[in-house]
C-alpha cells in the first residue's frame, strides 16, 4: 500500500508540474516564425515602417480602394433611374430599369461565389475591372453617339456587363485580397486605412456625381463614365504591376512576398 501511495504521489507531482508548464505556455505570447525563420511576436509598427518595409501592401491597398469606389459602381447603383432617364427612357421604364439593375446585381453576386474559390484573386480582379472598363466605355458611347432605342439597348447591355465585372472581381474580392495580403504586424493599421479610404471615396461619389451630371449638358452625360473607365484602366495597370496572387499561399510565403521591394 505504501508503494502504491508513493507512486500516486509521484504521478500527482508530475501532473502538477505539467499543469504549471501548461499555464505558463498559455500565458506566454504566441510566437510565429516568418519566412526567414525569425520570430514574429506581432508588435505593431508605425506608418513609416509600414511604407518602408511593406510598400507593396500599402500601394496595392491605395490603388484597389480608390479603383473599387471610383470605377462608377455607386453612381450606377444609386442613380440608375437618373441614368436611364438621361438615356431616353420614360419615367416608368427608368424605374423598372433600376429594379432590373438591383436584381441583376443580386444574380451576379451569386455567380461570383463559385469563381472566388476556383480562380486566383489577381486574375478575377483584373478580369472584373476589365469588364467594368468595357461597361463604362459602352455607357459613354450610348450617351454620346446614340439616341432613342439604340441608346437604351446599349446602355442596358453596358450596365449588365459593368455589374457582372464588379461582382466577380472588386466587389467581393477587396477584403479577401487585403485580408490575405497583410502580415499580422500591420493588419490593424492597414485595415483601418482601407476602410477610411473606401468610405471617403464612397462619399465623394455620392456627393459629387449628381453635381457633375447637373452641370453637364444632355449630350455630355457620358463623360463621367469615360472618367470612370480611365480609373478602371489605371487600376488594372496598377494591380498587374504591384499585386501578387494570394490564393493558396501560406502566411510565411505572403510575409516573404510582401516584404520584397516593389521591383523585386
Amino acid at each position: 500500500d505504501a508503494g502504491i501511495e508513493g507512486e500516486a504521489d509521484e504521478v500527482m507531482s508530475d501532473s502538477g508540474e505539467l499543469g504549471d508548464q501548461g499555464e505558463m505556455a498559455a500565458d506566454s505570447p504566441v510566437k510565429e516564425l516568418g519566412s526567414n525563420g525569425v520570430e514574429d511576436r506581432g508588435e505593431e509598427c508605425d506608418w513609416m515602417t509600414v511604407i518602408r518595409e511593406y510598400p507593396r501592401c500599402f500601394w496595392v491597398s491605395i490603388i484597389l480602394a480608390f479603383g473599387q469606389q471610383m470605377c462608377g459602381i455607386n453612381a450606377i447603383i444609386l442613380y440608375a433611374p437618373t441614368i436611364f432617364t438621361a438615356a431616353g427612357f420614360g419615367d416608368s421604364a427608368a424605374v423598372a430599369g433600376s429594379v432590373g439593375v438591383g436584381a441583376w446585381n443580386f444574380v451576379t453576386t451569386l455567380m461570383a461565389i463559385p469563381l472566388v474559390g476556383k480562380y486566383g484573386r489577381k486574375t478575377l480582379l483584373t478580369s472584373g475591372f476589365s469588364l467594368v472598363l468595357l461597361g463604362n466605355i459602352m455607357v459613354f458611347i450610348g450617351f454620346t453617339f446614340m439616341a432613342g432605342t439604340a441608346s437604351g439597348i446599349v446602355m442596358t447591355i453596358a450596365l449588365a456587363i459593368f455589374l457582372l465585372g464588379f461582382e466577380i472581381g472588386p466587389g467581393p474580392l477587396f477584403y479577401v485580397l487585403v485580408g490575405e495580403m497583410y502580415p499580422m504586424r500591420i493588419k490593424k493599421k492597414m485595415m483601418s486605412l482601407v476602410n477610411v479610404m473606401l468610405w471617403t471615396w464612397n462619399l465623394v461619389i455620392v456627393l459629387v456625381f449628381p453635381l457633375v451630371t447637373d452641370a453637364l449638358g444632355d449630350d455630355q452625360q457620358g463623360y463621367p463614365f469615360l472618367a470612370f473607365g480611365v480609373i478602371a484602366m489605371g487600376t488594372i495597370i496598377g494591380l498587374h504591376i504591384l499585386a501578387v496572387e494570394t490564393r493558396g499561399k501560406t502566411i510565411a510565403e505572403m510575409e516573404d512576398l510582401m516584404h520584397r521591394p516593389l521591383r523585386g
